[in-house]
């Protein structure tokens, strides 16, 4: 819905292509995806990040366990990343950075995080943020956040309000609209749980010990999309929404006309 009109006509593209040329298994390829309650598959930690439609190396999965500043409390468990899944119990929070974890060692041209950082402290969510625009800026990132400091940094935001878009706009030209405003001071209708900083007793700040720093990803070409989607109907209260808008979040043009593989 754009200036009260509901549009249901044009198409979705991917780099230049249309979704409908893409074979399942390509698109399957190109998205990493974030929840903010993951469910883990495989026998271990390191099966559990490798689990998806290829089989990232050991390296991908240890740099990308750093982004999500998971690698430090992976390796404080009994065998590291070969601990048996049922011998890793894990906090909300470490189950968050767990599941990113496994999004970033499968992101490909598109990543996905939804409500992804919802059980982790403020510090945390801050450090990943950064990971994702700047570390993954090559990619189209789309974040469902319930956060005003989230929407911030990102190039465009879309309000989502009964089921349709009522506005695809910066997040500063949004703030001007009190009932933008409201959606990030009102009460949820169902409130998550406290949020979880994911750290046992006694243990130090993944920040502390894990600098993040690595071998970056390959380039796949500048100018790609951050994009939060805002809804109207699950809120949370936030801190001053500019306080993290600090410009990193890249150009709004995709990179078009570049095909797949699997387009055909």
């Amino acid at each position: 819905m754009w200036g009260g009109t509901i549009r249901s006509e044009g198409e979705v593209l991917l780099d230049g292509t249309p979704l409908p040329r893409l074979t399942r298994p390509a698109l399957r390829r190109e998205i990493g995806y974030a929840f903010a309650r993951p469910a883990l598959f495989g026998a271990t930690v390191r099966d559990a990040l490798a689990f998806g439609p290829t089989h990232p190396p050991d390296a991908q999965l240890i740099e990308s366990a750093r982004a999500a500043r998971a690698d430090t409390f992976i390796r404080r468990l009994p065998n590291g990343y070969d601990t048996p899944l049922s011998d890793a119990p894990m906090s909300g929070g470490e189950l968050q950075r767990t599941g990113l974890a496994r999004a970033f060692a499968h992101a490909g041209r598109i990543l996905i995080l939804d409500d992804a950082t919802s059980s982790l402290d403020t510090v945390t969510e801050v450090e990943i943020t950064d990971a994702v625009l700047t570390r993954y800026a090559d990619r189209t990132r789309l974040i469902i956040a319930h956060r005003a400091s989230t929407a911030a940094r990102t190039d465009l935001v879309a309000w989502l309000e009964n089921g349709h878009l009522r506005a695809l706009a910066p997040h500063t030209t949004l703030w001007t609209n009190p009932d933008y405003r409201a959606i990030f001071t009102a009460p949820a209708k169902d409130e998550p749980p406290p949020a979880d900083d994911g750290l046992r007793k006694n243990d130090d700040h993944p920040a502390d010990n894990d600098t993040g720093e690595g071998e970056k990803p390959r380039s796949r070409g500048n100018g790609r999309r951050s994009t939060a989607l805002r809804g109207g109907d699950s809120t949370r209260t936030s801190n001053d929404p500019h306080s993290r808008n600090d410009g990193r979040a890249k150009s709004r043009e995709g990179r078009g006309g570049h095909g797949f593989e699997g387009a055909g």
